[in-house]
């Protein structure tokens, strides 16, 4: 469980209006349809995880309380949405009996379910594990099931990007460096030059001695 507190404000002095522009005089915006200058809320989010050696399950959910944001006084229209994150992985073992073991090999397959009223966003991914090595791709889009309608009613796919990456593990280090790159394959495409990330991981290792017959690490993938 996460709780949060969000203060905002709103400085009218440093705000240019439109009437501001054509006249070249003071705003005769009506600044006293704003309510409030200042608000203050409470964000509260919840979520589980059900994991063993092989897999897990994960959801999530955010803005529970659905706090008012507006600046126009109590505003049910300006209440945050709920949001929801929903995710799942597998791991088949090809070779290996441990995480760690020197050349296990396994693949995993991921699922990313984010959703927020009328707006979703679906990650497909698969890792193929070779210590030290891990080699994954992913896919970002759900083009068979919605299709969106932009300013002109042309209907077009639900595409958003294909993620290819490559990370090392350094033995016995608990370190992981990692490498992803994102090809745009949406209507961005032509103006985006796709997205770059070096990713950095270390785990704090439990000092603390534990029964080895109940000790595994959540399959969840690390890039």
């Amino acid at each position: 469980m996460k709780f949060g507190y969000v203060s905002r404000g709103l400085d009218f002095g440093k705000l240019i209006f439109n009437d501001q522009l054509e006249s070249n005089s003071a705003a005769t915006v009506d600044v006293d349809a704003f309510s409030d200058r200042n608000i203050n809320y409470l964000n509260i989010d919840f979520g589980g995880l059900l994991y063993s050696d092989k897999y897990w399950v994960g959801l999530s959910a955010s803005h529970l309380n659905r706090p008012n944001q507006t600046f126009f006084g109590d505003n049910a229209e300006s209440q945050l949405p709920i949001k929801y994150n929903l995710q799942a992985g597998y791991k088949f073992v090809l070779s290996g009996a441990t995480v760690k073991a020197r050349n296990a090999k396994d693949i995993t397959a991921a699922i990313l379910n984010e959703a927020q009223e009328q707006y979703d966003q679906l990650d497909l991914g698969f890792y193929y594990n070779h210590e030290p090595f891990v080699f994954g791709f992913w896919y970002r889009g759900i083009p068979l099931f919605k299709r969106y309608n932009d300013d002109v009613n042309k209907a077009r796919q639900n595409n958003d990007a294909f993620i290819v990456l490559v990370g090392y593990s350094i033995p016995d280090r608990n370190l992981r460096i990692g490498y992803s790159y994102d090809v745009t394959i949406s209507i961005l495409a032509t103006n985006s030059g796709g997205a770059h990330e070096v990713s950095l991981v270390y785990e704090v290792a439990s000092k603390r001695k534990k029964r080895r017959s109940r000790k595994f690490l959540v399959p969840c993938a690390k890039f």
